[in-house]
């Protein structure tokens, strides 16, 4: 993507994040992102799934990212987003199981879903103890 659509795109996304009825919320799904400048750009609730992000600079940005198998799994500000489904980690800790049965995940993705999102658990308990 061209560095001036990229900024384009993220400046409404910030925005729409601010206020949801004013621009869009930022659609980089199967974005080339190859050495891009993300470095503190709020991407939450932004549409990543597919974008190329070797080499992108996301320092400060707090976007977990993941993929085992079946979808792309983001985490940023408590939200997780696991292919077209977004809840709250709290949440996902609760109903990924039922999620994963109902997306056809075998049962060895599904415990590895269960891994990620307990270490996603642990790393935000980390993040708020240091604070």
């Amino acid at each position: 993507m061209e560095p001036n659509k990229l900024k384009e795109v993220l400046e409404q996304h910030r925005d729409w994040l601010q206020d949801n009825s004013k621009e869009t919320r930022a659609n980089l799904s199967g974005a080339d992102l190859r050495g891009a400048n993300l470095s503190k750009a709020n991407l939450s609730k932004a549409n990543l799934s597919g974008a190329y992000l070797s080499g992108a600079d996301l320092s400060f940005t707090c976007v977990k990212a993941f993929y085992i198998g079946k979808h792309f799994g983001y985490y940023h500000n408590g939200l997780v987003k696991i292919g077209c489904h977004e809840d709250t980690l709290k949440n996902w800790l609760k109903t990924y199981r039922a999620v994963g049965k109902k997306e056809s995940y075998t049962p060895v993705q599904i415990k590895q879903y269960g891994i990620m999102l307990r270490a996603l658990a642990a790393m935000e308990k980390l993040d708020k103890a240091s604070k």
